[in-house]
């Protein structure tokens, strides 16, 4: 690729439809079953280092609950992340 050359864009619908046909034809399955360890945490806040930390967390097996402020999806839309 080269500098200034122009390439023609992604089209993320068509490979969110590539995978999700690959998917089906070799039986994906979206989730496994965790076993809950006992253990529990608290994000505070939703922003993209506490939902990858819960995500995170989750897969290992914790229970845990985000608290948010901004718990209202019309004010919530007025906050943005980089």
């Amino acid at each position: 690729m080269y500098r200034g050359h122009k390439l023609e864009p992604v089209g993320i619908g068509r490979l969110e439809r590539f995978v999700g046909d690959m998917a089906l034809k070799n039986g994906w399955s979206l989730a496994t079953s965790v076993k809950p360890n006992g253990h529990k945490a608290a994000m505070i806040g939703s922003g993209p280092a506490s939902i990858t930390c819960a995500v995170d967390l989750a897969r290992a097996g914790v229970d845990v609950t985000i608290y948010e402020a901004l718990a209202h999806r019309r004010r919530r839309a007025q906050v943005r992340h980089p």
